[in-house]
């Protein structure tokens, strides 16, 4: 059991213990490290730490999959390049403050994996000169490089901005919102894209390449979501 702030620094099944981590964090400095929240919190100004090469599994165990890790002032988890979060159970949520407002996962260069659980209550810097409102509140994960793979679970109560390509959606994953700044999604072949998902495009006009017509699960408030059989693109017009 884990029940204060921790390095990791070996492969294993970890869990917290009920009273969770209230005012500490973990790093990760290990492949093939999981970690059970098993209905606790972890909680602090920055909670979880992936270190090069590190690959975390998160799930909970508990009966109403309750565990939350939180931060209090800064973003819960931050994915650099060589590592890997993969998220099946529990909710991943940043703080939501006039001051202090952080996006819940930041992408720069790792994997992010979603199979489940939720990602929730994130939102840009908060810089009103600096980001308008579209991009202020659509950041529960934000990519600037790297991978995200949203196969499962919901993104609530904000949304996903992508920078670059490298967002793949799927399953029945539930998306509130997704910006797309000169970026494409790319639909699952592994899990059909059967959920829910709402779109701005920010630059560009073609929103993924498909080889089927899926514009029904899509909603946005720009305009009308098509197909076009010949090139195989979503698009907005």
């Amino acid at each position: 059991p884990i029940t204060a702030t921790k390095t990791i620094s070996a492969p294993g099944y970890y869990y917290l213990d009920w009273a969770g981590l209230k005012a500490a964090s973990l790093t990760i400095n290990a492949m093939d490290v999981h970690l059970c929240l098993n209905g606790a919190n972890i909680r602090a100004q920055t909670t979880i730490t992936l270190k090069a090469g590190a690959s975390l599994t998160i799930c909970d165990c508990s009966e109403g999959q309750t565990g939350v890790i939180m931060t209090t002032r800064n973003t819960p988890v931050t994915i650099p390049a060589n590592t890997e979060l993969t998220l099946f159970g529990g909710t991943v949520t940043g703080t939501y403050s006039p001051t202090v407002s952080k996006i819940s996962v930041l992408v720069t260069g790792g994997t992010f994996n979603m199979y489940g659980g939720s990602v929730a209550n994130g939102c840009m810097e908060a810089d009103s000169a600096t980001y308008s409102d579209t991009e202020a509140y659509g950041k529960n994960i934000k990519l600037t490089a790297g991978k995200v793979n949203i196969l499962g679970g919901a993104v609530k109560n904000g949304g996903i901005y992508a920078a670059v390509n490298g967002l793949t959606i799927g399953g029945n994953a539930k998306i509130d919102h997704v910006y797309l700044k000169g970026a494409q999604l790319t639909l699952s072949t592994e899990k059909p894209f059967t959920g829910s998902c709402g779109v701005t495009l920010l630059e560009g006009t073609v929103i993924a390449v498909t080889q089927t017509d899926v514009s029904a699960l899509f909603t946005t408030t720009q305009g009308q979501i098509s197909w076009n059989s010949d090139s195989k693109e979503l698009y907005i017009a």
